[in-house]
């Protein structure tokens, strides 16, 4: 599970893992780029520590929150109402402090990288 000190990002060119892989773990920002730095996988242990290079467009905060599903809920997930009638991007207020998605988001159906599509507003002429 995630809490809200955990970040995500895409990897770009990077030797741990594939070119566009969500990664997740600790933030570090310079002026040149963004990375995600977490123990590599099954190296608890002995606290070998990967330093990703991110796409700084596609950083997130996790919310430290969970949808219907137990999923962990980001930054810039793409939420859907128990109806299926409205969607709604999480985003980061800082007018509150705080994440907001608005009324009655609880699903996570995808995110605005990943699948913009699903927030294109739809219209019946």
């Amino acid at each position: 599970m995630y809490d809200r000190y955990t970040y995500r990002g895409k990897a770009l060119s990077d030797q741990h893992v594939t070119p566009g892989t969500w990664v997740y773990g600790g933030l570090f920002k310079a002026e040149d780029g963004c990375w995600i730095v977490r123990l590599a996988p099954g190296e608890f242990e002995t606290g070998i520590i990967q330093h990703i290079r991110i796409d700084p467009d596609t950083v997130g905060q996790c919310t430290g929150l969970v949808d219907e599903s137990g999923v962990a809920i980001f930054e810039g997930d793409i939420m859907r109402d128990k109806d299926g009638d409205m969607t709604t991007t999480v985003e980061y207020e800082q007018k509150y402090s705080g994440f907001f998605w608005g009324v009655g988001g609880n699903e996570i159906i995808g995110n605005r990288w990943d699948t913009p599509e699903l927030l294109e507003v739809k219209s019946d002429v």
